[in-house]
């Protein structure tokens, strides 16, 4: 069965899998908070603003799973009411020492990963398997030297297209990173992430034209929030 990715605006994600939703960085201070169901599971990358936003999630939770790194905790307990049953803080102690969890059947690896720019806020990468699947999230990062096997064969790999430094990133620079990516890491499909809705980011279109022209057709950049990829 298909699994169907949608992106949702800077670095929100959402995942459909067969009798449930991921949603990754989804609940933020740019975009409309997604309305949960239940079996749902809602995962952090990091706390920046951009990608958590502890109201928007108190607003939406009924009792769905939350996991994330420890930047999350505070705001979402700290006289919030919100049950800490629901909450799994996860941090591997270095990034070749993932973390691995199950929740309803999907499989959760979790990588210690460093943010693209510097800023160092605790920060996690997400190997999500479920039913022979394999998705990776990057989040902020765009770090792959580490040796494990599981980020190799995806079935797609999700990937913040991120101005290093926040400096001017062309779109022929991007398209050249994207291809790197797939001659090394060999996925069946890369997601470009974090330039719907993102002011600072190139032009999704322009990106997926640049990347037609090489060629390279299981690379998708969606251009708007309805676009499903199906993998």
């Amino acid at each position: 069965m298909d699994t169907g990715i949608k992106l949702l605006g800077i670095g929100g994600v959402a995942i459909g899998f067969d009798g449930f939703r991921v949603f990754v960085d989804a609940f933020n201070d740019y975009i409309k908070p997604p309305d949960l169901g239940e079996g749902d599971i809602v995962l952090f990358t990091h706390d920046d603003a951009d990608h958590f936003y502890a109201p928007a999630l108190l607003g939406a939770i009924r009792g769905q799973k939350i996991i994330g790194p420890p930047g999350i905790a505070y705001p979402l307990l700290a006289g919030t009411g919100l049950d800490p049953r629901l909450l799994t803080i996860v941090y591997p102690p270095n990034l070749c020492s993932p973390t691995e969890t199950e929740v309803g059947g999907l499989g959760i690896k979790v990588y210690q990963t460093t943010h693209f720019n510097g800023w160092q806020p605790p920060h996690v990468s997400f190997l999500l398997k479920h039913r022979g699947k394999k998705i990776y999230i990057t989040g902020d990062s765009n770090t792959f030297d580490f040796d494990d096997c599981g980020i190799y064969g995806l079935d797609a790999l999700i990937y913040s297209m991120i101005p290093k430094e926040l400096r001017s990133t062309s779109v022929r620079e991007h398209a050249m990173e994207l291809k790197e990516i797939q001659e090394r890491l060999n996925p069946t499909c890369i997601i470009g992430n974090h330039l719907i809705g993102c002011e600072w980011a190139v032009s999704p279109a322009d990106l997926q034209e640049e990347l037609e022209r090489e060629g390279l057709h299981n690379i998708k950049i969606p251009q708007s929030v309805k676009e499903e990829v199906l993998v």
